[in-house]
């Protein structure tokens, strides 16, 4: 299975949110260039960087320090790429994958052009809060059903933001209910602890992993599973 360490970007800083909340921050005295070079050395494929500011306020903020790591290291990013032109500004930067999830929730037409248009360079991040699909930086929660959105997509990141950054482990039960209406690559997100969360979340067939806090907080070292 594929893990991928996640760096979150707010205010140029590496932070982690409980539970997908603005208000309740860990804040971590790691530079963000360094922490990516850090993990590429321990064997990372890709990194997860995701520009907080940008997912609650629509406009990305830590634009710069995106661009001089995807200029040395494999990345995927998100947060507030809401816009075709950001996806490309993105991309001449040099990011691998676009990750993208109020898009696709606010403006399907235009979302099944770019699902075409950049097949195997978009991602779809699924984020799900009181079993509802939550976007705009989680505090919008929408009506529709993850089914109506996800045609299309070759790869998805989903997350149970209850249980992002708590080590409550993943949502199992969640994940099975959406491989039963999804056969593309599943990147399950949010509570991960430790390797006995990894081999259960490939049991069930996951594809991959995003990983923030227990490699943050050294609870989780091997980038191997």
């Amino acid at each position: 299975m594929l893990l991928i360490p996640a760096i979150d970007l707010m205010g140029g800083k590496c932070v982690r949110l409980i539970k997908g909340e603005r208000t309740q921050v860990i804040e971590y005295d790691k530079e963000p260039l360094a922490l990516a070079e850090e993990y590429v050395s321990k064997g990372a494929k890709i990194l997860h960087i995701v520009d907080l500011d940008g997912a609650f306020t629509g406009e990305m903020k830590n634009l710069p320090i995106i661009a001089k790591i995807a200029k040395h290291f494999p990345v995927q990013v998100g947060g507030g790429i809401r816009s075709e032109e950001k996806i490309k500004e993105l991309l001449a930067l040099g990011v691998k994958k676009v990750v993208v999830s109020t898009l696709l929730l606010k403006d399907q037409k235009l979302a099944n052009t770019l699902k075409k248009k950049y097949a195997g360079r978009l991602v779809g991040s699924f984020d799900f809060k009181n079993n509802n699909l939550a976007y705009a930086g989680w505090t919008k929660e929408s009506e529709l059903k993850f089914e109506e959105v996800v045609n299309g997509l070759e790869e998805i990141v989903v997350t149970d933001t209850s249980r992002d950054g708590t080590f409550e482990g993943p949502n199992i039960g969640l994940l099975q209910s959406l491989k039963q209406k999804y056969n593309g690559k599943i990147i399950a997100a949010g509570g991960i602890r430790d390797e006995k969360d990894l081999k259960a979340l490939a049991e069930i067939g996951i594809y991959g992993a995003i990983v923030g806090r227990a490699f943050l907080e050294g609870k989780l070292k091997s980038m191997v599973i």
